[in-house]
């Protein structure tokens, strides 16, 4: 089944999710919780083939406790999407602004990464300290490609 593009419950990422592939909120109830990424992790030994979902930049035990992500119930009934390349979008103070009041999130580059941003983030979280910081920061608006 292609995963590509469609919108998708969690129990359809355990059913047909392959090894690998990485899948993100996209609605959710607790808007904090969109743009959570998990990777799917299959496994195999003596019981058979099983799916695990982890951090999607783990590589090395990803089946390791510390790696597993944890299921809340928001997060069970969410929409999912696989995701494919990402292009990230310079956008605006005001679209920001937009963005954010609405519940999307926006990204906020740092290093190579780019950091999301809700309406709930802590700007210290962040590296913004004021006002001007806040104005001059440029922010991305995150496309598939």
């Amino acid at each position: 089944m292609n995963l590509v593009g469609k919108k998708l419950k969690l129990w359809e990422i355990m059913k047909d999710g392959k090894d690998g592939e990485v899948f993100e909120i996209t609605e959710c109830a607790l808007t904090p919780y969109i743009g959570t990424q998990v990777k799917v992790q299959e496994t195999q030994d003596y019981r058979g083939k099983y799916k695990t979902l982890v951090k999607p930049k783990v590589t090395e035990n990803p089946t390791d406790a510390s790696n597993i992500v944890t299921i809340f119930g928001c997060m069970g009934e969410a929409t999912w999407r696989k995701v494919e390349d990402v292009l990230y979008t310079p956008i605006d103070f005001t679209k920001t602004v937009q963005l954010l009041g609405k519940g999307y999130t926006v990204y906020k580059k740092k290093g190579s990464n780019y950091v999301s941003v809700g309406r709930f983030t802590s700007f210290e979280d962040v590296d913004i300290d004021d006002f001007s910081d806040l104005a001059g920061t440029q922010f991305y608006m995150k496309e598939v490609i």
